[in-house]
């Protein structure tokens, strides 16, 4: 009976866990789980800056396949990061996410194009192999709020023109 009660406590606690890795989502490991390779890349691209949470996806979508790992950390200029890789290392993306008091120039300028929105925040996104930027900015008003992809000239780009995916939030229209 005891044997029972803890196979049932510890499936509880584990299931969660597999059923996490088997959707392709992903999950948080330890530095020490993470391929030379991408600390080797990781190191390169931002020397001297500690990772503070590391995940691991692992991917089914066609064409994502495989195994992918984020680095979390913040910059020196107090902005959180986050950069992928594959699991040889190469550094797919870069996303920085700013608050409304630190966006950048070309988001403040093009959220003017949108009367009556503040911007919340933004997202700004660099594909390294398609050399690529763009800026996902979440608009809010009194009405409710949406979620806008500029360009790095800050133009609109329409969902099916970026290699931004633009999922709709809660409480966009």
């Amino acid at each position: 009976m005891k044997y029972l009660i803890f196979l049932l406590i510890f499936s509880f606690f584990t299931l969660p866990v597999q059923a996490q890795r088997s959707s392709g989502s992903r999950i948080f490991i330890d530095a020490s789980q993470i391929p030379d390779s991408v600390k080797n890349s990781q190191n390169k691209l931002f020397a001297g800056i500690s990772v503070s949470r590391w995940e691991e996806h692992i991917s089914k979508s066609p064409g994502k396949g495989g195994k992918q790992y984020i680095a979390s950390f913040t910059d020196p200029n107090g902005v959180r990061v986050r950069a992928r890789y594959t699991s040889q290392g190469k550094n797919m993306s870069v996303s920085r996410f700013y608050v409304s008091a630190k966006l950048p120039a070309v988001v403040t300028t093009a959220v003017q194009r949108y009367a009556g929105y503040k911007a919340m925040g933004a997202e700004e996104i660099k594909s390294t192999e398609k050399q690529k930027t763009y800026y996902k900015v979440r608009l809010r008003n009194e009405a409710g709020s949406r979620t806008v992809v500029l360009d790095e000239k800050g133009d609109e780009v329409s969902k099916g023109n970026s290699d931004v995916e633009i999922e709709p939030e809660e409480g966009d229209h």
